[in-house]
């Protein structure tokens, strides 16, 4: 079942990729009850589908709380239904890199690494590079990296990627991130058309 929603989601997704560009969209006032729903149905899981559709994932992180993180230098999609930011030093390994994308629906995946929290009813997991290494391999990093996840009981999922330089933490940088990224995520920011050309579909 799973599987065929996968396919589903593509298709959305891609579909939405292929529109042509209308007028500019006002975000909308998310209903937080409807992400707090387990969905029972193929009709409701698709519907789940639907409004992650119309949202716009570099909303998800206003730059105001980017900056909070570091000097902001870009912020751009990074496929379908990600988005990624690029901060402080362009040189490699000394700036920092924040990529967040959208999930689901699908079943939460037991991880016995890192650490899980609460967020009300959304659940957020956090995995430091550290907590899949052995020391000697800890010592050798040339960066430092956190994921977050956090999912909704919608089973609809945020991922969230954080890369800093030796010397900076990265995991309280992605909890940080990803409280504000679900805060957003229930406003259901809408998409807002940006004139670009459109690869054939």
């Amino acid at each position: 079942m799973y599987r065929r929603l996968a396919v589903i989601a593509a298709v959305l997704l891609t579909a939405a990729a292929c529109q042509d560009d209308g007028p500019a969209a006002t975000p909308q006032t998310g209903d937080e009850s409807f992400w707090s729903t387990v969905p029972q149905t193929d009709d409701q899981r698709l519907e789940v589908l639907r409004r992650m559709r119309a949202m716009d994932t570099c909303a998800l992180l206003p730059r105001a709380e980017l900056a909070e993180v570091g000097q902001l230098r870009t912020v751009r999609t990074d496929g379908l239904n990600s988005c990624r930011a690029e901060l402080d030093s362009s040189e490699r390994y000394k700036g920092k890199s924040v990529r967040w994308a959208m999930g689901g629906p699908a079943p939460e995946v037991k991880n016995d690494r890192g650490t899980t929290e609460r967020l009300g009813d959304v659940t957020i997991t956090l995995l430091a590079d550290k907590d899949t290494l052995s020391a000697e391999q800890a010592g050798q990093l040339v960066q430092r990296s956190c994921s977050a996840t956090a999912r909704f009981p919608s089973f609809a999922a945020i991922g969230l990627w954080v890369d800093t330089p030796l010397g900076v933490e990265p995991c309280p940088i992605a909890k940080s991130l990803i409280t504000t990224a679900v805060s957003e995520w229930k406003r259901e920011p809408r998409q807002v058309a940006r004139r670009r050309r459109s690869p054939p579909c």
